[in-house]
């Protein structure tokens, strides 16, 4: 999915003023509002901030008089209309546009899609309490956007691949962009979560989709839920009674390559309208500092490794040692050119050995240290005594 491709067989007359020739210009104003119009079909609605981006350019959004006039066209040639919202920090005027008939026709014409979602149409049933988390994800899409990311998929485009029961035993993420050749998922969570929902969405996600995660979250108490549930790995699973009440019923585990994808924030103004390149760094940063934890847990138990390097016995090959000092046991992990990774002791051959389920591209013929996820999964497959975090390896 690509809004920013612009189907030129399209037009739409908008007489505003610019200083480009005639031409150009209607070329120009053509192009946003054909974004304007693709971005509101994958978010249900947009606000007049999120129009000031579209319309304007990477750190400097339009003005409110030439946004005013162009959504004011854009609802006189009847392919948007206008609505009230209550404002909010996302949208402090109140005004929320969405498609009308003719809009939805133009927008799907203008999105490049797989497949094309349904969109409501009926501002009457358009539920209030979602308008402002629609309005939030806009936000933040129409951001990265402007950034040059890509939108590759919203939660009203991927409801097209499952069934309303289907929908319950997955976690589809609000948003998921392209930047820099890397896919993020974005999370909005703006009604207060509980710890059974937190618990519930965290142990969704882990099994829905395996991208790295911005968790934008506006109670606190729901992000200390989401804090904890990463930090531990460790969640309840919830079973409902004959009494529609909600127990828990056992623990569940996080994948470790999972947890150390997930970051979490405040949903605020600042952080909805952070630049990509950054959330990529805080994303860097987020999984440095987990590994980093991880490590020194691992170092604490006695755990020690070898850098990873190339197998002189099998081209394309590599492999790293496991040391586990109270026991004297030692282990080799080794991979060879077809990317799968096995563990045995050092008496044991290959054959012998334990498959993980860890998969990574070929060898690259450098040498560094290998990969926490890689590490963990290798101890978690030893005989050896082990705290419960690393049993789900």
């Amino acid at each position: 999915m690509n809004v920013n491709t612009i189907n030129s067989d399209l037009s739409l007359d908008l007489k505003l003023p610019n200083l480009l020739p005639g031409g150009i210009a209607k070329a120009a104003h053509k192009a946003k509002a054909d974004r304007l119009l693709g971005l509101t079909y994958l978010t249900q609605v947009i606000g007049v901030p999120v129009a000031q981006l579209i319309l304007g350019a990477p750190g400097r959004p339009s003005t409110n008089s030439n946004t005013n006039a162009f959504l004011k066209r854009l609802v006189s040639k009847q392919l948007m209309r206008e609505l009230w919202h209550e404002p909010n920090e996302f949208n402090m005027s109140g005004r929320v546009f969405m498609l009308t008939e003719a809009g939805l026709i133009r927008a799907q014409s203008v999105v490049q899609l797989p497949e094309l979602h349904d969109y409501n149409l009926n501002p009457e049933s358009v539920r209030r309490s979602q308008l402002a988390h629609d309005l939030a994800v806009a936000q933040i899409a129409a951001v990265f956007l402007v950034h040059g990311a890509k939108i590759v998929a919203t939660d009203l485009s991927q409801r097209t691949k499952f069934g309303r029961s289907e929908q319950r035993h997955v976690k589809l993420p609000d948003l998921v962009v392209e930047v820099s050749g890397q896919m993020i998922a974005i999370e909005i969570e703006r009604a207060p979560k509980n710890r059974r929902e937190v618990d519930q969405a965290l142990l969704l996600a882990s099994r829905s989709q395996h991208l790295p995660t911005i968790w934008l979250v506006n109670a606190r108490v729901t992000k200390g839920h989401l804090e904890a549930g990463v930090a531990s790995g460790l969640i309840n699973q919830w079973k409902l009674s004959s009494e529609h009440k909600w127990s828990p019923c056992g623990k569940a585990l996080l994948p470790m390559n999972f947890r150390r994808k997930q970051t979490i924030a405040p949903l605020t103004l600042a952080t909805l309208n952070r630049a990509p390149q950054k959330w990529l760094a805080q994303i860097s940063e987020s999984a440095a500092s987990f590994d980093d934890r991880v490590g020194q847990g691992l170092r604490k138990l006695g755990w020690e490794w070898t850098l990873l390097q190339a197998d002189p016995s099998d081209q394309g090959g590599a492999f790293f040692e496991l040391h586990h000092r109270p026991s004297g046991e030692s282990f080799i992990v080794s991979t060879q050119s077809d990317g799968i990774w096995v563990m045995c002791r050092q008496e044991q051959t290959l054959g012998e050995g334990k498959r993980l389920r860890f998969t990574s591209k070929h060898w690259t013929g450098e040498a560094g240290p290998p990969s926490l996820t890689l590490i963990s999964e290798a101890i978690a497959e030893t005989d050896l005594d082990l705290p419960s975090y690393l049993r789900d390896r």
